[in-house]
This record gives structure tokens, sequence and C-alpha cells, in this order.
């Protein structure tokens, strides 16, 4: 495992650190973290890489040309993934800080485009989400709204299902946009845990339909018991996803 001393500490610029390129230099952070032998007590040294790794970040995707359009596929491997919305105005970048044991714990950056500009919002450090999806709607006013779809990772048998919703409003960030409606009820957020013994598929957690417009989020009781094939149907209207009512869907 290269040591992470022998990488150069220079100041973050735009496009090199030292005479890595910024690029490769966030690659190898990563992949010092990626692989880090968890058998040792290397909470200190993990807590100097994570933090290392995000300024880079940070740094790399606010200033370099291209970033939103970029998938950034050669960082996988480094234990890295990056997750665009389909307009190119979004971007999660997030990596498992190697700090928890079954109960992962994940760096989340979200990257936004504001007007010619690009900025960072600290999604979440050492939480247990991971993310796989976005998905972005024309509200009837005329602005964006995005729902980032995540996992949390409380043990092997212990998930949480998530769906939270932000939204671009004259080039602004907007967080906990109220997107769902139930009943008076208005959330910037959707949760449920799930005992993954009860799970029939992976389908089985919150997803969209085909046609994205329906949100289905599966019935569980308090102890993350599934019920199959039962699932909360809310429904998009072009300004909200509203609650209809509950649903038999096959998931299988």
């Amino acid at each position: 495992m290269l040591l992470l001393w022998l990488l150069p500490f220079a100041t973050v610029q735009a496009g090199q650190t030292g005479n890595i390129p910024q690029r490769q230099y966030i690659a190898q952070l990563a992949s010092q973290i990626h692989n880090v032998n968890s058998s040792h007590d290397e909470s200190d040294t993990l807590d100097a890489w994570n933090s290392r790794l995000q300024n880079a970040l940070e740094s790399f995707g606010t200033q370099q040309k291209g970033f939103m359009n970029d998938d950034f596929t050669d960082w996988d491997d480094e234990g890295m993934a990056t997750i665009t919305s389909a307009d190119r105005k979004l971007k999660i970048v997030y990596w498992n800080s190697q700090q928890g044991g079954t109960m992962r714990d994940y760096y989340a950056l979200l990257f936004y485009q504001s007007g010619t500009q690009v900025k960072c919002h600290n999604l979440e450090a050492t939480d247990i989400f991971s993310y796989h999806g976005i998905e972005s709607y024309n509200r009837k006013d005329g602005t964006m709204a995005y729902l980032l779809l995540s996992i949390g990772h409380a043990s092997n048998r212990d998930k949480v299902s998530a769906v939270a919703a932000v939204g671009l409003v004259n080039n602004k960030l907007v967080t906990n946009l109220k997107l769902f409606k139930a009943g008076s009820k208005m959330l910037s957020r959707i949760s449920l845990a799930l005992d993954m013994a009860t799970v029939n598929s992976q389908d089985a957690f919150i997803f969209l339909g085909k046609d994205r417009n329906d949100l289905l989020i599966p019935v569980a009781d308090a102890d993350g018991k599934v019920t199959p094939d039962r699932f909360l149907k809310y429904r998009y209207n072009g300004d909200l996803f509203v609650f209809e009512k509950i649903i038999t869907y096959k998931t299988k």
C-alpha cells in the first residue's frame, strides 16, 4: 500500500497538487482509504485522510472545467462513487470512510450548477447512507426539484431506505424541499427501516414506477418487517408528490 506521506501535501490548486494532477491525487487519497487495513486502529489517520479527500474534492469540483459533465468512472475502482442528474445540474460524490463496521460510515458531497459556477454542499460526514439515484422534475413554477435516493447500512440485516427532496431556485440550492404531501403533512424526506430478512428483492426499497411519476414505498411495521408486494403510492402532479393509496405491486 502506497504510504500517504509519500504524496505531496502542497495546498490544492485548481488542476494540480504539487507535481501530481489533482484528479490523480484525489484517486490516490480515495485508494488509501478504500484499501486501509481495518484490523489496525487507524482512526486518527482515517480522520485525516477523509478530511483531506473532502477538501480536495470540494476544490476540484468547484474549479475544474467540465466537472459536471464527467462521470469519473476511473474513480470507481478507488472506492468512490459518482451519481449525476440527467440534466447535469446535480452530482453526488460519496465514499465509505472505513470508520464503521457493519454499520458503514459515508462521506457525501453534493455539487450543483449555480449559473456559470459549480458549488458544493456537504450532505453528510460519517453517516450511514450511500446513494443510488438522482431524479429530476420540472415544477409548474419553472423551478427544478430533485429526488435523492439512498440506502442506510445500519448492519448487514438492517437497512434504511430513504428519499429526500432538494431544489434549484434562482441558481440556489434549496435543501429540505417539502415535496411530499400526505394528508395535511408536508415532508422533505421519507425514510423507512427495513429488516432485510423479510425483503424479497432489491425493488422492495423505496423506488420509482416506470413513468417516474409514481413513488412507491414498502409497507412495513415498526420492526421493519415488510408486507410483500404492498406499497404506499405517491403520485407526482407537476408540483408535489401526493399520497394516493396503498397498492399491490409485484416486484418480481
